[in-house]
């Protein structure tokens, strides 16, 4: 993330081992970023926790919603985060993450399907009787 993104200001973290050894804080003096832990048994001190129920809860209703099967929850999940990348938001005075990290206009075009829609897709090596036009779900 430091090499695509660059370093954040500030790492919060629970009390995991892996985030107190020295490897780690070696790297983050490294890049001079700021750690710091959640208290135990207490992760709604951290803000990335709810961010993740409220992903998890938009995969479960989408899911829901869209009648797609439980193993295709990962699809789900990469399709809603890559969705709120280019949804513009107040916070960021109506801008999307991807325009602010990349500069351009997100391409919204992949978008024109909704989620496990039913789509039909072309195969032109398909032999005589079978159809050439085969039925799927888009993901």
């Amino acid at each position: 993330m430091v090499t695509d993104c660059g370093a954040p200001n500030q790492i919060r973290s629970d009390n995991a081992p892996e985030f107190k050894g020295r490897t780690w804080m070696t790297y983050l003096q490294k890049h001079q970023i700021q750690s710091s832990f959640t208290e135990a048994y207490h992760p709604n001190e951290n803000p990335c926790e709810r961010r993740g129920g409220a992903l998890k809860a938009a995969v479960i209703h989408c899911l829901a919603v869209t009648n797609a099967d439980l193993e295709f929850w990962c699809y789900c999940l990469e399709h809603i985060c890559l969705l709120q990348s280019v949804i513009a938001c107040h916070r960021l005075r109506w801008r999307t993450s991807h325009e602010l990290h990349y500069g351009d206009t997100p391409n919204i075009s992949m978008f024109r399907f909704e989620f496990w829609c039913p789509v039909w897709y072309y195969t032109p090596k398909q032999l005589f009787p079978k159809s050439k036009m085969l039925h799927c779900h888009f993901l």
